[in-house]
């Protein structure tokens, strides 16, 4: 599925024409591409979503910091936020400023939210979300009637919890025990 697909099935969903390309010259288009890239990140910043979890070794900064901190590593181009630091279960701590990490960490190893540009990098049900967040912040512009953007906005909650919980399902970390009543009966 590419950007368009996702842009027509927000339309639909809102009753708007479909389009060709984000570029169309259409009153959608120009819309669709105002929208279509501030709002997929806004959702992927939003959650720790598995398939945009991406790590990193940081590359040391040429730019030092001035106080506080030893160290500034280069925050990757693609990432959204950073989800986990490295260093902090050995109690360093860090601080992003300005496209840097800060820290007094002799290296900087990180997990991060990537700014995706493939949509089939997406799982199926964030795409649902993606698309009803779309119609909903296209209604307004599009549509004279507010059941679309509220219907779009309905579905948005609906797709979203459902995405949260095949994401959470996903992963399984297991706990540590320490010899309790857990591990005693097998």
């Amino acid at each position: 599925m590419n950007e368009i697909e996702i842009a027509n099935l927000a339309l639909v969903l809102i009753g708007g024409e479909q389009i060709t390309s984000l570029t169309d010259g259409s009153t959608e288009a120009q819309l669709m591409n105002s929208f279509f890239y501030p709002s997929l990140e806004t959702l992927l910043q939003e959650h720790p979503w598995n398939f945009a979890l991406k790590r990193a070794a940081l590359a040391l900064s040429v730019d030092t910091p001035v106080y506080d901190y030893a160290y500034a590593y280069v925050i990757p181009s693609d990432c959204l936020r950073i989800i986990d630091f490295d260093g902090s279960e050995n109690g360093y701590e860090y601080k992003v400023e300005q496209g840097l990490v800060l820290t007094n960490c002799e290296s900087c190893k990180i997990t991060y939210i990537e700014n995706i540009r493939d949509m089939n990098k997406l799982s199926p049900m964030f795409r649902q979300a993606l698309i009803a967040y779309l119609g909903a912040e296209l209604a307004p512009y599009l549509t004279n009637t507010a059941a679309y953007a509220q219907g779009a906005s309905q579905q948005f909650v609906s797709y979203m919890r459902k995405a949260k919980v095949a994401n959470a399902r996903e992963s399984h970390l297991n706990q540590d025990t320490d010899g309790s009543w857990l591990t005693v009966r097998k």
